[in-house]
């Protein structure tokens, strides 16, 4: 696409979760087909990798909210980023806008809705990657954090304002209410949306009801930067292994209470809230803590198994994709956005979201079945490899989205 200008936004210029690590995984891929790539963050420090590969990087040195000093400032930046508007508007005023399209991924924890704005006023090409369901939901993943069930309530109705569904107090709740508003009316999100990309048929399901009729949604994979190894002999294994933060929704208590019951020993790899409350019911769970990617990856491949117990939707995590690379087979929740990935009885296993007996019958499973369990690896090795989403390949698909973004904005 000659003269490609595309501008990657995203909070952090740093990997500190998922769509970070996509966005900044995207921008250096594109840079490298030679699409000229500009990334706008809030948070540094930046990702040196980013510069390195070509990558223009504009920064606004602000603090993201939860770690701000200060709780007043948070609120206020929470609600609308002025100055990170402002900013964007700077750089896409010296960009043609006929060949400038802005891909926003994650916005919701310094940026703010305020950034939807620039590119609308300037008539430019938009596309948001839905990494989280902050778009329909106040609290960012439909999920009623106090029942530890997924949230069927219609999004800000009255039955939404006032439950307390929220991991805090219910003062937070409602301030992310009145965000939501602002995002609604004050930067017409996600009415004023036109192209977003979707990681998974569940994520579209459960986002579309809240979505204008005219949007365009398209299916783009995460780019993963893995290397090809020889495969693990999974049925070999024999830890099962969990890998996120210790919370509630992600449901790591599930698991450890399921595989207490059958004996099957299992690998935490994380931290988070729950930690504590598991230890102290469990002393003896192994919970290694967080680890730098060769170390999740040296993990899985003494791994039996994954298991992604998540009590709530779930993006599309990218150690499930990490997991078929290597050849390990995956156990998932049957509501989550990894749902898409996983083909049942051949490269792992759906149990029923929520359903403790029915993710211990999983672990049973595979813990008792040595030639299913390595037939499972090899069915993941070989499924992932046909056609890897690797950053290559990530670019060829994202690329056709672009183009129809722009050819939308052109006069008929």
């Amino acid at each position: 696409m000659t003269g490609l200008h595309v501008v990657v936004v995203n909070d952090a210029g740093h990997v500190n979760g998922g769509s970070a690590q996509v966005a900044i995984g995207s921008a250096k891929a594109l840079a490298r087909e030679g699409v000229q790539v500009h990334y706008f963050c809030a948070t540094p420090p930046v990702d040196e990798s980013l510069q390195q590969s070509g990558v223009q990087v504009i920064c606004t040195q602000q603090q993201d909210l939860l770690g701000h000093t200060s709780r007043l400032a948070a609120a206020v930046q929470g609600f609308w980023n002025g100055q990170a508007a402002r900013a964007l508007h700077e750089l896409l005023r010296s960009l043609p806008a006929s060949r400038t399209v802005v891909h926003v991924h994650g916005w919701t924890k310094a940026l703010t809705a305020s950034i939807f704005l620039p590119a609308r006023k300037m008539g430019m090409a938009q596309v948001l990657t839905l990494h989280d369901y902050f778009t329909a939901c106040p609290n960012g993943g439909f999920f009623d954090y106090q029942r530890r069930e997924i949230c069927h309530r219609r999004p800000v109705g009255l039955d939404c304002i006032t439950t307390h569904c929220d991991a805090r107090a219910y003062s937070h709740k409602l301030w992310r209410v009145g965000r939501h508003l602002v995002n609604r009316y004050g930067a017409n999100v996600p009415a004023g949306l036109t192209d977003v990309i979707v990681l998974s048929r569940n994520s579209k399901r459960v986002l579309a009801p809240s979505y204008p009729t005219h949007v365009r949604w398209h299916a783009v994979r995460n780019p993963i930067e893995i290397t090809r190894q020889d495969r693990v002999l999974a049925g070999q294994n024999r830890d099962f292994l969990f890998v996120g933060r210790l919370a509630a929704e992600k449901g790591a208590d599930l698991l450890a209470e399921a595989a207490q019951a059958v004996g099957a020993p299992v690998r935490f790899i994380g931290d988070g809230g729950e930690k504590q409350a598991m230890l102290k019911r469990w002393p003896n769970l192994k919970i290694s803590g967080w680890l730098p990617p060769a170390g999740v990856q040296a993990a899985l491949q003494t791994g039996r198994a994954l298991v992604l117990p998540s009590r709530w939707y779930e993006g599309q995590p990218l150690v499930v994709q990490e997991a078929l690379a290597m050849g390990v087979p995956v156990i998932v929740a049957d509501q989550t956005g990894s749902c898409d990935l996983v083909v049942d009885g051949v490269n792992g296993l759906l149990f029923r979201q929520g359903d403790y007996r029915a993710l211990q019958a999983s672990l049973h499973r595979l813990m008792t079945d040595d030639a299913l369990v390595d037939a499972m690896s090899g069915a993941a090795y070989d499924g992932y490899w046909q056609d890897p989403p690797v950053p290559a390949h990530h670019v060829r698909d994202l690329l056709p989205v672009y183009e129809l973004a722009l050819s939308a904005l052109a006069p008929a």
